[in-house]
Order: structure tokens, then sequence, then C-alpha cells
């Protein structure tokens, strides 16, 4: 089986080892994966088997209106979610559609598009940028589509929502399958949300996507669930937590980790390590701040990683016992939680992502046996904890008394993980048969 796995991300950091890990999955059951990205840093951990990676920067480019026409041609959607102040007129406009003659659909289309943009303009959004995200997503699509649509694949693969659309495309008239992959509920996002350039038509976009292809995924049961919902999807769903292998035993790696952070981990103390974006909306300065207060012996806090915020930068600069490090390679964060104690995930709940999200770093806690604190209104997170008891959880609320943190160090030296149970139901053993499965499932109606 041919299979295209496309996706908009740079491959730098967050997501590139779930892709990474899903490629690998499937060239190990003897299949072909092509992977495309449209990111100008792109790039992969060495990856063996029958792969081809193509970084195509050179697709060609169409206009949002060009691309939203091929689209909504070959789809037949024109507005398909049902928000609740818009629901009437909504349906009103399906019916509307469903009604029209074909060659008057692009017309009408570029009228919706044009009161779309005056509506944005009215709001405030930059006339000189793309008139929406959504322009710079099926743009970004017709890239993808644009290159492939020649092409020869059973199974295509979309990422993210500008992937997802090429993905819908690809296979549109065909009795090929078309997969999205999502790790992450996109509209819900607090930042997509408050830009300037989010207009309704990426909910619909996002319903067509969630609704309509023949496997969706995501990275916690919660999440996908919530997102059946709220789209009334009806076909086949499947979890895939953010899953990867044990790096046991690989010393190369190891070795190569830079000598400042080698050197911070070769201490007495046991240590608390948090690695990942250091925003202050991460809730870092305020955890800083009370583990220095909480005086706990024998334990250091180290943080890695990109673009700290101004708090943490302003509580670091007083703290004793807490160490800022620069980001490692993706591919050594595994090292840097195996020569942890425990890993920290403080995420305070901003939308439903971080409530149902399920971090990389539980992934890899999971794969090389290390424990995790976390905040307990994380609702994913708490789930494996509670099943598996590989967790410590903690108030956010009651974060500012020193004594919460005392108490839950206290917990975690109590704590007796249940590592076999943790692989089986979140690990990589679990991402890697639940990916088999579908595979096999689709190559019997290929």
């Amino acid at each position: 089986m041919k299979i295209l796995l496309l996706s908009t991300d740079e491959f730098t950091a967050q997501f590139d080892r779930r892709i990474v890990d899903l490629a690998e999955c499937i060239i190990e059951n003897g299949d072909q994966v092509v992977i495309q990205t449209l990111g100008e840093r792109a790039k992969l951990g060495s990856i063996s088997g029958h792969l081809v990676i193509q970084f195509p920067r050179t697709f060609k480019k169409a206009s949002a209106d060009e691309a939203r026409k091929v689209f909504f041609d070959e789809t037949d959607l024109p507005m398909e979610i049902e928000s609740t102040s818009e629901a009437r007129l909504m349906s009103f406009a399906r019916v509307i559609w469903s009604h029209l003659p074909s060659r008057l659909k692009p017309y009408v289309h570029r009228l919706y598009r044009k009161v779309t943009y005056f509506s944005s303009k009215f709001k405030g959004a930059n006339p000189n940028s793309p008139n929406s995200l959504a322009d710079l997503y099926f743009s970004d699509a017709y890239g993808f589509w644009e290159a492939n649509h020649q092409g020869e694949y059973d199974l295509v693969i979309g990422t993210d929502i500008p992937s997802g659309i090429a993905a819908a495309l690809l296979v549109a008239g065909s009795t090929k399958y078309w997969w999205y992959e999502a790790h992450e509920f996109a509209t819900e996002q607090q930042w997509l949300k408050q830009h300037h350039g989010f207009t309704p038509e990426l909910i619909t976009v996002e319903s067509h996507l969630v609704k309509r292809a023949d496997v969706f995924s995501s990275v916690s049961k919660k999440l996908v669930t919530h997102m059946e919902e709220t789209f009334g999807r009806n076909k086949k769903s499947i979890v895939l937590h953010n899953s990867t292998r044990s790096r046991q035993g690989d010393l190369k790696t190891q070795s190569s980790l830079p000598k400042p952070v080698l050197d911070t981990f070769q201490v007495p103390e046991r240590i608390i390590v948090f690695h990942g974006v250091l925003s202050d909306l991460r809730g870092l300065s305020k955890f800083v701040e009370v583990f220095e207060r909480a005086c706990i012996r024998n334990w250091k806090f180290v943080l890695i990683g990109y673009n700290p915020g101004v708090e943490l930068l302003k509580t670091l600069r007083h703290a004793n016992k807490s160490t800022l490090l620069s980001a490692v390679d993706s591919s050594q964060v595994s090292e840097i939680v195996k020569m942890s104690d425990i890993v920290l995930m403080p995420y305070p709940v901003l939308d439903i992502n971080t409530k149902y999200g399920f971090a990389n770093k539980l992934g890899d806690c999971i794969a090389e046996k290390i424990p995790f604190f976390y905040n307990k209104d994380l609702e994913a997170i708490d789930e494996v904890a509670t099943l598996t008891n590989t967790g410590v959880p903690f108030s956010w609320s009651d974060l500012s008394d020193p004594e919460e943190l005392q108490r839950a160090l206290k917990d975690f030296e109590n704590l007796t993980p249940d590592w076999e149970k943790a692989e089986r139901l979140f690990g990589w053993t679990s991402f890697e048969n639940t990916v088999l499965e579908l595979l096999s499932d689709i190559k019997k109606v290929i």
C-alpha cells in the first residue's frame, strides 16, 4: 500500500515525533510512505525503510479563492457547521446551495467571501495581510493538491487543517481512503480564536474534515469523543496517544547531549524537569516561586526549553534551586526524561485541548518509566495517572501554598507505578497495535 502523509508543520519541535513515529509504524508494516511538508526548516530523524521525504517549497501557489473553488467544487460543501448563533442562517444557506446550478456556485461563493472579508475588516483585521487564516490554509492546501492530484496513493493522511483539506481533495470522487489525523481541536485553540484572521469558515472546514474523513484520530479518548459530538461524526474514529518507543540503551543519543545539560543532571539531588515552551501562560514562574519557598532538601528543578516568558526570567533571577537551560533537539527529549526523577506537566486549563490533551512528554514518561507531576485538572493525563498509578497530581489553585508541593513530593516517594499496564493502555504497544489494525482493515476494502 502506498501512503501519502502531509503536514504543514516544520518538523522542528512539537509535533514532528508523532508524525515520525506514525511513519515508522507504517513502514515496519511493509508499506511505503511519502512524507511531504511545506516547512522551511523541515528536518526528520533517521527513518529506515521504504520512505520518501519531500519538501515541496516550489509547489505552485494559488490565490485563496482559486483554492476554495477547487475545494468546494470537489466536496460540494457550502457551510456545514451550525454554530449556535448562526444555525438557522446556515441551515437556510445549505438548502439554497443544494438547489443552485453548478455553474452558479463559484459566483455565489465569491460573494460569500466578499461578505466575510468586509466583516473581518470591520472587526479590525489587517486588509494588507491574508483576508483570514482560512485564506492562508487554503493556499497551502492547494500547493499539496496541485503537486499530487495525478499521483497514485491508496491512503492520504492530513495532520492539520491545510493538509486535511488537501487529503479530502486528493481522494474526492475516488475509492481511495483519507485520514484526518488531528493532534488537537484546531478551532478551539485559544490563540486561534483570538487571532484577527479567525472566521467561522475555519469551523466549517474543520467540521468537514472531522465528519467526512474515512478515518479520524486524535490524542485522547476524551478529545476524540468531544470532536465527534461537536461535529456529528458517525464513522470510524481511533485514539492515538502521543506514544513513542523507549530509547533505553541509546548511549549515542545521551553522549550527544550538550555538556551543560549533562553536567546539570550529574548531581546528587533528585531532579524535577520541564521541557518545552517556557511561556508565562504555562504558569512556570508560579511553580518556580513555590518550589523555592518550599525549601525541599535534595531536590532540584530544571527547566529546558525556548521562548522563556518575562515573568519566568524575573523569578529565576532570585532562584537557588531552579536552573534554566536551552532547548535540546526533539530526538534527545527522551534522554532528558530518562535522566530525571519526575517530569512536570503544570499546564493550566486554557482550552479544550489542554483539558483533554495527551502531552508528548507523557508518552516519553511511559516509554522511559519515569513518573510525572501534573495539574489534576488535566483530565486526559489524570485518567492515565489514575488507571496506572504513574503520576502525582497537584491542585493548581492551591499551588501557591508550599505545603501542597511538599505533600505531592511525599506522595511521589510512596508511588508504585504499574508500567506494564501503562504501556499496554497508553504506550507504544497501544499506538502500534491501533495503527496496524487500521491498515489491515483498509487493505481489505481498497
